[in-house]
């Protein structure tokens, strides 16, 4: 795959109507974008990080640099933003209509990969373009780092 592949509508999707025979016409809830489809999402958006900020959360060695960050965490931020008001949106309204009063369920991304990929890197940078938006959700982040210890250091803890 050439491009990113996200779960959203495609730059040129059309709706898929039934068929005659009452047949749906091939669909899928995926959408491939290169690069550069994918940057032109937030090109109009203004940066709401410094390098400074950007020098906080990099971790040792990772190359991600602003322009990096304008093309693709930056569209990738304000999408997830709307993905999680319009939930909100839509669990409030089920409330209402069913008159329910459980809470809502979190919102969990999971980021995965090899050692020192960049995943922490990856997580942080999100929080701090996430909490830039307006109405924007809350982020906590649930690390398992540590279970890299050798484990002569675990047994020392207890």
């Amino acid at each position: 795959m050439s491009g990113i592949r996200i779960g959203a509508l495609p730059e040129t999707w059309t709706p898929q109507a039934p068929t005659g025979d009452g047949a749906a016409q091939d669909s899928s809830p995926f959408v491939d974008f290169d690069r550069e489809s994918w940057a032109r999402l937030g090109a109009n958006t203004p940066l709401p990080l410094t390098v400074e900020e950007l020098d906080q959360v990099r971790s040792l060695g990772d190359q991600v640099d602003l322009d990096e960050v304008r093309e693709v965490y930056l569209p990738l931020s304000r999408l997830l933003t709307l993905h999680v008001q319009e939930g909100g949106r839509l669990y409030r309204a089920y409330r209402t209509f069913l008159g329910a009063t459980t809470a809502r369920t979190p919102f969990v991304i999971g980021i995965g990969g090899s050692v020192s990929v960049g995943k922490s890197t990856t997580a942080r940078l999100m929080r701090l373009l996430l909490a830039r938006w307006p109405q924007h959700p809350r982020v906590a982040l649930v690390t398992t780092d540590g279970f890299l210890h050798p484990t002569p250091s675990w047994s020392a803890v207890g």
